[in-house]
């Protein structure tokens, strides 16, 4: 009756069970894994964060291709330039407009009519969206 109470006595019955002696490695695993997805998920989040950080201070302007550009571009960037909260506002060359749509479209995309692409650089509190089109549109 003595040996009885000296022996450890634990919630589970693993000592009846010979693949019970994987149990502790199953939890040492199943630990590595939470513990490498949490990590994964942490860095994922920061890298998405940086990736929305860059974009919130930018904006494009697209000029259809069958407009009058030649009349039309320098008084839209007249326009662009001038705007509460724009930065600057430069013209996107078309051979870079076609750059990047080469990865999808390969050779294909030189060879169609491209919108003209003006980069706007913005300070994000001070920019008026609507009110830029607006102007634009007048």
């Amino acid at each position: 009756m003595i040996g009885q109470w000296r022996r450890r006595r634990t919630g589970l019955p693993l000592d009846r069970d010979a693949g019970a002696r994987y149990v502790p490695w199953l939890i040492g695993v199943m630990v590595l894994l939470a513990t490498l997805a949490l990590a994964t998920a942490l860095v994922l989040g920061a890298a998405a964060e940086a990736w929305r950080g860059g974009l919130v201070g930018s904006a494009t302007i697209q000029m259809p291709p069958g407009a009058d550009q030649a009349a039309t571009l320098p008084r839209l960037l007249q326009l662009a330039r001038a705007h509460p909260g724009v930065v600057t506002a430069d013209l996107v060359p078309a051979e870079r407009a076609a750059a990047l749509l080469a990865p999808w479209l390969g050779e294909a995309a030189a060879l169609l009519a491209l919108p003209t692409l003006v980069d706007l650089k913005i300070t994000p509190g001070r920019f008026d969206a609507a009110a830029l089109q607006a102007a634009l549109r007048a």
